[in-house]
């Protein structure tokens, strides 16, 4: 594989500067075959708050997309990954051993202070999350996720869940600095059966009514969600819309 031969592999951390993608996307997969874990740095964070990350991080490598301006990027060692596709397609390497407390994901919050803080997740904690979080979702059939908040915090990888169900990702591109946009397009499309998104995200969502056909089931996640928005959701996008907070 591209990424092993340039020495990632488990126990190494590989940073993702990328906008929200199908690349992306590849570059997560990726970096998990060959046994790294993966942080996605956000573009939009400050250049200081950058460097932060990734002085606490210490990334092996840094994936990022020939279009990305390399100095959003904190300097290390960069690889394309239009390039490492290419390079990986030429070759089937076997799956490396991953062990449950191999991480798997680290993301950055800065908690109660300025400082970044890294949280690493493990293989054995999302695997078990997933297999709880698809039994939920229901197994019955395969399901297509949204990805369309940032992918820098675990909202995103909720989107996961559709792989183990034999389902797909779609990826609702970032709309400028307004994520709110890529939500409305997820909406709207209407050809997913899961969203994900935060209760700051369903209050700016809940002031009209939506027409809905596919979509089943709204996951709000990452902060509190009141009871007063939860019936505001049901009433804007309809009853057979499942408002639910995991």
């Amino acid at each position: 594989m591209a990424l092993r031969d340039r020495g990632v592999g488990t126990g190494e951390t590989v940073a993702i500067c990328m906008p929200r993608s199908i690349n992306l996307v590849v570059a997560m997969l990726g970096v998990l075959r060959s046994g790294a874990a993966f942080s996605v740095v956000d573009r939009n964070l400050t250049a200081e708050r950058r460097d932060q990350i990734a002085a606490t991080l210490q990334p092996a490598l840094f994936i990022a997309d020939s279009d990305v301006d390399r100095s959003d990027i904190p300097s290390g060692d960069i690889a394309d990954i239009k390039s490492l596709i290419v390079q990986g397609n030429s070759r089937r390497d076997p799956l490396p051993c991953i062990q449950p407390d191999t991480p798997m994901y680290v993301m950055f919050s800065s908690g109660t202070t300025s400082q970044p803080k890294g949280i690493v997740v493990p293989h054995g904690s999302f695997a078990r999350y997933l297999s709880w979080a698809h039994a939920l979702a229901g197994e019955d059939r395969p399901w297509t996720w949204a990805l369309a908040s940032t992918a820098s915090f675990e909202i995103s990888y909720r989107a996961f869940i559709s792989l183990i169900s034999g389902g797909a990702i779609a990826v609702y591109p970032a709309s400028g600095d307004i994520e709110i946009w890529s939500l409305i397009e997820a909406i709207t499309a209407d050809d997913v059966d899961f969203i994900s998104l935060t209760p700051s995200h369903l209050r700016l969502l809940v002031s009209r009514k939506w027409a809905i056909t596919r979509l089943t089931t709204l996951v709000v996640i990452g902060e509190r969600l009141s009871t007063e928005l939860a019936l505001r959701a049901r009433d804007a996008f309809g009853p057979n819309v499942s408002i639910q907070n995991w």
